[in-house]
């Protein structure tokens, strides 16, 4: 049995952070109150043992509860969520206060909400006026026949009763750091899961047709380069210039973007040596110049032929590589979008998954008692 103060005085604190969860503790035993701590859920599942068995085993040993909403199987998102745990509590019967900006319809003496981290007058106040004329702890034999405590009628808890699709921002009583939004926390992964499981979608839709659009680029680029058969110089044919700027491409026949992008620059080097870098515009202007030589104006019109065809050629290939490259850029943008979107699927799953809450069998929360001993 436990020493200390008085059966009728006991309260028990859930709290996931274990230096609040003390502070708590001492601040009620100083008050002359008996103090139970609990983590809550804990790991490895987040599942606390009264939800699993549908009552808490220490809910008899208190007349109050003061309950933290900041549990640590809401920042894992698995587990027992907070609402289900307000919810046990609540329906055995003892006075609970809620400690965060969680949204409740307070009721005198049965369902109240501080702030976090309060200090000593708050805490105690609160729990104190809560004790006077709450309803006391239950005695053996006063659970109902399926073994749970009876739910207290009246009660009303606001994000149980809002609509999951619909859950709205809503103004609550500011901490003394400042003012804050809540959000029904199923809602909000209702929500959130929603949206993200119709961007992930649209995301695998986008990326197959970017997937698609690539392929599709790249393998017309290869169907009208192929038949052409281009073909680089062999190597021991280059000179030591072409070497350097393409020589990786010697003896190969131009079939992507890459190779056309080097045959380009291949051709420039042929064309800087027709006619002293002169494009085909500046050498057949000078072919058509009156009172030229006729000798001259013919091989003047021979290099500018020479020069048509191989900037043709050039701007064939370098076209090539444009829509190579922007093939390619689609290419594996779809494959990275569709890997977003299964990742976000993924998580949109798991969102609806924890939203759904479904309680898994694990080990018992570890629980204790802050300033006080026991006895065998």
């Amino acid at each position: 049995m436990m020493q200390g103060h008085p059966r009728e005085s006991a309260v028990l604190v859930v709290e996931a952070d274990p230096t609040e969860r003390e502070r708590l503790g001492s601040l009620l035993e100083q008050a002359g109150l008996t103090a139970l701590l609990c983590p809550g859920a804990t790991e490895p599942d987040y599942t606390c043992v009264g939800a699993r068995e549908g009552m808490c085993p220490l809910v008899g040993a208190v007349d109050v509860v003061v309950l933290d909403m900041s549990l640590d199987s809401e920042a894992m998102m698995m587990g027992t969520a907070a609402e289900e745990l307000l919810d046990l509590h609540l329906s055995s019967s003892r006075p609970v206060l809620v400690l965060g900006s969680y949204l409740v319809d307070e009721e005198p003496r049965q369902l109240a909400r501080l702030h976090r981290h309060p200090q000593r007058d708050e805490l105690v106040g609160a729990v104190k006026s809560m004790l006077v004329g709450g309803v006391r702890a239950h005695r053996p034999g006063q659970t109902s026949r399926s073994g749970r405590a009876k739910s207290r009628p009246g009660r009303a808890i606001r994000p149980m009763a809002t609509p999951p699709w619909l859950g709205s921002l809503v103004p609550v009583q500011p901490a003394p750091e400042g003012k804050g939004y809540e959000m029904n926390r199923k809602a909000w992964d209702q929500l959130a899961s929603a949206a993200g499981a119709l961007i992930a979608v649209a995301l695998i839709v986008l990326g197959g047709l970017a997937v698609y659009g690539g392929n599709f680029g790249r393998d017309n680029v290869r169907d009208r380069l192929e038949p052409e058969k281009v073909f680089f110089a062999p190597l021991d044919a280059m000179s030591p210039e072409e070497k350097a700027s393409v020589g990786e491409f010697a003896g190969q026949q131009v079939v992507n973007g890459t190779q056309a992008e080097g045959f380009a620059r291949y051709i420039a080097g042929h064309l800087e040596s027709v006619n002293d870098g002169k494009t085909y515009a500046e050498t057949s202007a000078a072919a058509r110049q009156e009172g030229l030589d006729p000798d001259v104006a013919a091989e003047l019109q021979g290099k500018a032929d020479t020069l048509f065809k191989g900037e043709t050629l050039r701007a064939i290939m370098l076209n090539a590589y444009g829509w190579w490259t922007v093939a390619t850029i689609a290419l594996w943008a779809g494959y990275g979008m569709v890997a977003a979107g299964i990742v976000l699927g993924i998580l949109a799953i798991l969102g609806f998954r924890h939203a759904r809450r479904v309680a898994t069998a694990g080990p018992e929360p570890v629980v204790h008692r802050a300033h006080a001993t026991q006895d065998a």
